[in-house]
C-alpha cells in the first residue's frame, strides 16, 4: 500500500488569504509533502461563527484550490452539526483515508495552548503535528509543552518513519495578516487584492461578501 503524506490546515477560512497558504507552501518546500488538504471549520469550538456562509467558504476554497498545485479542499467538518473538535476529526480521517499519514499544522501559540484542547494527548495516536513558529523564536524552557516537544520532535529534512506521534518544527516566514484584518479593510472599500489569491478575491466581489 503507497503511503501518501498529507499536511491538514484548518481554519475558518473567512476568507481564505495568503497568510493561510504561503506558510504551507513553504512547509512543501522543506519536507516531501504529498499534498496539503484545506480543512474549514463548520462550528469552530473556541471561536465565534464565521461571517461568511460555509456555502461560500467551500467556494472560495474550491476555486482556491483548483488553481494551486498539491491543494485540495476537506469538508467533513462542515458535514458535521456538532463542534469542530480536532481529535474526532482525525478518527474520522484515519478511517476514511488508511493509506495517508497526517500531518496537522498549527502555529507556536497553539501548540503552548494544547492542554486545553478535546483529547489533546489522543492527537499523538493520531497524526504528527507540524508546528510553525517565527524565524528567530525561542521557544521558553520553562513551558510545559517545552518537554513534549523535546520528546516527540522530529529532525531532518525527511518525513518520520513512525507513522504518528512526532513534531516537525518549522522556521517559516509568516505574513502578518489575519481574516478579521481583512473583513475589515474589504468592509472599509479597501483594495486586498494582495492578500488575497486571485480566485477568491473575485468571488468575493462578485458576490459582494464582507460589505
Amino acid at each position: 500500500m503507497d503511503i501518501r503524506h498529507t499536511l491538514l490546515l484548518g481554519g475558518t477560512f473567512d476568507p481564505p488569504h495568503w497568510g493561510h497558504i504561503r506558510p504551507v507552501q513553504q512547509l512543501m518546500q522543506q519536507w516531501p509533502f504529498d499534498d496539503c488538504w484545506l480543512m474549514p471549520n463548520h462550528i469552530p469550538p473556541h471561536k465565534t461563527g464565521p461571517h461568511a456562509s460555509s456555502t461560500a467558504r467551500i467556494a472560495m476554497l474550491r476555486a482556491l484550490c483548483g488553481e494551486l498545485p498539491g491543494f485540495d479542499l476537506c469538508t467533513v467538518e462542515l458535514e458535521r452539526d456538532t463542534p469542530s473538535y480536532t481529535v474526532h476529526t482525525l478518527r474520522l480521517l484515519r478511517e476514511l483515508y488508511p493509506s495517508r499519514r497526517f500531518y496537522f499544522v498549527m502555529g507556536m501559540d497553539s501548540f503552548l495552548t494544547l492542554p486545553a484542547w478535546h483529547q489533546w494527548q489522543a492527537l499523538f495516536s493520531l497524526c504528527h503535528l507540524v508546528v510553525c513558529e517565527r524565524p528567530g523564536y525561542v521557544l521558553d524552557k520553562q513551558l510545559p509543552m517545552a518537554a513534549e516537544l523535546g520528546r516527540r520532535r522530529h529532525h531532518g529534512n525527511a518525513l518520520p518513519q513512525k507513522s504518528t506521534g512526532q513534531i516537525l518544527l518549522a522556521d517559516i516566514q509568516q505574513l502578518d495578516i489575519s481574516s478579521s484584518a481583512i473583513r475589515g479593510a474589504l468592509k472599509a472599500g479597501k483594495d486586498m487584492r494582495l492578500w488575497l489569491p486571485a480566485p477568491v478575491a473575485a468571488y468575493i466581489r462578485r458576490h459582494s461578501l464582507y460589505q
